[in-house]
């Protein structure tokens, strides 16, 4: 069920472990060997390191990201044995250095976001990451249970070992589908509204009193909260950190690990790798295949999306909804490619 019970230690190599949850960052976190493991957001460096010190493992874990300084790198680095540094993207090369003094072994977790990062506007950090793996790819292992096609990763990748995980007992998540013309009125209308006027919701025999609601617009969620007349102290989200998003998101709490809402609203930087612990939560999956900012993948942020959720006792736990549109699948191959047509001609 469980990497840790069959290994110790993540092979080097490029790892397709396809299945979220099976515990592989965590086994990299509480075995004896020290290790930086860099992550796409700020958000999951912290959700994992606020799971440690734990009943398994006394470890503490170092955040490393901008704000952070060398000397508070030093001074974690000086008391500790075994090095366990949780790092963004961004801010691996201010850990480096551990790299070459082969103090530790390099794991890129969720590598499957690196393509993101070359469409934003941290190119950069995707370029230095690469850099810096290569300069040491004996020692690296890339993570994701979505990877990316290794023809769109630099060539030097595809020599080192590539690894497919193969799980026997797995559990198959079960959805309950809502195809509707309009997704963010049958959120609304019929989910969070009688939700809302009352202290639980029944759909198809699955029970609930909470709700884990993936959307890919941090705007439509404060008008989703809105027009649901939604308690705003019963609200949370999980979205980008930045300035931007916290003008958009102003009155709402950000979520933090262990913090009581009713409405936990998550955006695309919330899909990888983090651990939702919800008590009878439901997890709630919106697709709105008319905004292109709105959809969720079929096959890669849908699979995140689902995983969320890591409380075996919820009654719910395997289970969603999935609420979405099909117009655009609908449309035949020859109409889509004229819709290609038009788009070139257009540029």
């Amino acid at each position: 069920e469980y990497a840790s019970e069959v290994i110790s230690e993540i092979p080097f190599g490029y790892i397709n472990k396809q299945i979220c949850g099976c515990g592989l960052t965590t086994v990299a976190l509480e075995n004896k060997i020290s290790a930086i493991v860099a992550v796409p957001t700020v958000y999951l460096a912290t959700n994992k390191a606020l799971q440690y010190p734990n009943n398994r493992c006394d470890y503490e874990i170092l955040n490393v990201w901008g704000d952070t300084t060398d000397k508070q790198i030093s001074e974690y680095v000086n008391k500790t044995k075994v090095i366990k540094i949780m790092c963004t993207y961004d801010a691996l090369h201010k850990v480096e250095h551990l790299l070459v003094l082969g103090r530790c072994r390099l794991i890129i977790d969720e590598c499957n976001e690196l393509r993101k990062l070359y469409k934003s506007n941290r190119r950069d950090a995707a370029v230095n990451l690469f850099r810096i793996a290569e300069q040491y790819k004996d020692i690296v292992s890339f993570i994701s249970a979505t990877p990316l096609d290794i023809k769109y990763l630099p060539n030097w990748v595809s020599e080192i070992p590539q690894i497919q995980m193969k799980w026997l007992h797995t559990v198959k998540s079960r959805p309950i589908l809502f195809q509707r013309t309009y997704p963010f009125k049958s959120l609304i209308n019929e989910i969070l509204k009688p939700l809302n006027e009352s202290n639980s919701l029944t759909v198809t025999n699955k029970t609930f009193s909470s709700v884990i609601v993936f959307i890919n617009s941090v705007e439509k969620i404060k008008e989703i909260i809105k027009t649901s007349e939604l308690k705003i102290e019963e609200c949370g989200i999980i979205c980008g950190d930045s300035l931007k998003n916290d003008l958009k998101i102003s009155g709402i709490k950000r979520y933090n690990p262990g913090d009581k809402c009713k409405y936990l609203f998550v955006t695309s930087s919330g899909f990888c790798g983090i651990d939702l612990y919800m008590d009878n939560a439901m997890t709630v999956i919106v697709s709105n295949t008319s905004k292109n900012w709105q959809m969720v993948d079929m096959l890669t942020d849908l699979k995140q999306a689902v995983s969320r959720q890591r409380d075996k006792k919820n009654p719910n736990y395997g289970s969603y909804i999935y609420i979405y549109n099909q117009s655009i699948f609908e449309k035949t191959e020859e109409d889509l490619l004229e819709d290609l047509e038009k788009v070139k001609l257009a540029i």
